[in-house]
């Protein structure tokens, strides 16, 4: 009896990011059918790094696979992003067919049935909003609240960066179901692939794929992509009608991503402010906190370390 092909997954990671990746790894192997492949593409890794890619990519034997990025990518100034965030615009075109782009730091907590499996219309890429982006377009809009000034700034300043009139629907390419036979059809490939235009943009790659792709981007259910429970779209500026929609992503994900600079792997070295946050109001943080350290700690335990 054949097996129905199902979407590949892609990580792209360098050093700073190889066990965050085989975390992730780890865990969309397990939530998703067991004829899913994971492709691991990572670019200057220490030798225990890359002695554990091959015994990760070893245990799942033909389910993943592992390569090392050898181009030269230029350099980004100004962003926190490196930048190896740059491969995965070649990377993702290696496919024919849809694949699944997952950032190493995200951990994926449900089943992926639904995602892998999405239609996402025809469109080049599928993915969530940004929180925080639209978390600053809905201040801007509100005049009478404190912050109304800075926010509108930032607006003005982000709108001219990427020649967009509205982001409002600025996506996050921490977790994209994109279609390169979509990005192909559409004429995008040369403009999706130009690394050297990427690197100059302020978020560099993300801010690159919102403007090649704005007119062919599916929005996706946030649970597929939930910045730490997108808790900036609590803020009561935010239509009560979105944030409502935004409730499940902000309790209970398909894929939380641990965006920003504070990371489960960096907990002994968080600020004070940032545990404290997390004992009070921010109990949700330190409930998938807990999930990464156990799922960390069940890789180890799998690959016998």
């Amino acid at each position: 009896m054949n097996t129905v092909p199902t979407t590949p997954i892609l990580y792209c990671f360098d050093d700073g990011f190889t066990e965050c990746s085989l975390v992730s790894a780890y865990q969309a192997l397990k939530l998703s059918p067991t004829n899913t492949e994971v492709y691991l593409v990572h670019n200057k890794l220490t030798p225990l790094n890359f002695q554990r890619v091959n015994n990760f990519a070893s245990k799942f034997s033909s389910r993943v696979h592992s390569r090392e990025f050898i181009e030269e990518l230029p350099k980004i100034k100004g962003t926190h992003f490196t930048n190896f965030a740059l491969a995965r615009l070649f990377e993702i075109m290696r496919f024919n067919d849809k694949v699944l782009y997952l950032d190493g730091d995200t951990l994926p907590r449900k089943p992926l049935n639904g995602l892998l499996s999405m239609d996402i219309g025809g469109k080049a890429i599928g993915a969530a909003i940004c929180p925080t982006h639209i978390s600053w377009w809905y201040k801007s809009l509100s005049s009478l609240r404190p912050g109304h000034k800075r926010n509108s700034s930032i607006v003005s300043l982000r709108l001219s960066q990427l020649k967009l009139s509205t982001i409002e629907h600025y996506v996050n390419s921490g977790v994209m179901l994109a279609d390169p036979s979509a990005i192909r059809r559409l004429n995008l490939e040369q403009g999706f692939i130009d690394v050297e235009t990427a690197a100059q943009c302020r978020w560099a790659d993300q801010d690159h794929i919102n403007m090649i792709c704005s007119n062919s981007i599916q929005l996706i259910d946030s649970t597929y992509n939930s910045i730490w429970g997108n808790l900036a779209l609590r803020n009561s500026v935010i239509p009560r009608a979105l944030q409502a929609s935004q409730h499940e992503a902000m309790t209970d994900p398909v894929i939380v991503h641990f965006a920003g600079k504070q990371k489960p792997w960096r907990h002994d070295k968080q600020r004070i402010g940032m545990k404290l946050r997390q004992l009070t109001t921010r109990r949700v943080e330190r409930k998938f906190t807990q999930e990464w350290l156990q799922a960390r700690d069940q890789l180890y335990a799998s690959l016998g370390e």
